[in-house]
């Protein structure tokens, strides 16, 4: 497959999923500032579910950037990060109507390192097939995978005690995201 119609239907993809998880808001049940304060939560949970899937989309364009050579496993890596982005809808919505409940925070982090390790997998197989492309590996990759790892065990004990804990994992992971845009390229980390 091109690369170019690869990721037209990657963007495709992540339109689609960001429509959807705006339309999964609750509506205020009036028209009072008291029913739009009461879906502080909901919302919460739509913009960080949000800023995440909009910060690592940016990345996945500037990882695919120099690409020449997108293989087969590059394409079934790819498939399980859609698959795991599109049940971000469903979980934020999960989440967002029941935000101290463990049951939706664990399926929410089940998702998000599904998300994660399927991304990575892409990543890593992107360097192996394409070698020649200078500064495709990560700044400081090494660091930002070992906390990132942290982060999500830590997170498999801590929503048992913390549920929230997870939310707090999704504006981690966004923040990280964001970071990796703006840090300067290196080779080998």
């Amino acid at each position: 497959m091109a690369k170019e119609r690869f990721l037209a239907f990657t963007d495709a993809i992540v339109a689609i999923i960001a429509t959807i998880m705006v339309l999964d808001l609750p509506r205020p049940k009036n028209a009072s500032l008291s029913a739009l304060t009461d879906l502080g939560l909901p919302f919460f949970a739509y913009l960080l579910s949000f800023l995440m899937i909009w910060s690592v989309w940016f990345n996945h364009h500037a990882l695919f950037r120099e690409v020449k050579t997108i293989n087969v496993r590059i394409y079934w890596w790819t498939g399980l990060w859609i698959f795991s982005m599109s049940l971000f809808p469903w979980v934020t919505a999960f989440v967002g109507s029941q935000p101290s409940g463990i049951i939706p925070e664990f399926l929410y982090l089940i998702v998000i390192t599904l998300w994660s390790v399927s991304y990575n997998l892409t990543e890593f197989e992107l360097i192996r097939e394409n070698p020649h492309i200078k500064g495709l590996s990560r700044p400081y990759g090494g660091f930002y995978r070992r906390l990132s790892l942290f982060v999500l065990v830590s997170g498999f004990v801590i929503v048992w005690i913390w549920p929230f804990y997870v939310l707090l994992t999704v504006l981690f992971f966004s923040i990280m995201a964001i970071f990796m845009q703006l840090a300067p390229k290196t080779q080998g980390n």
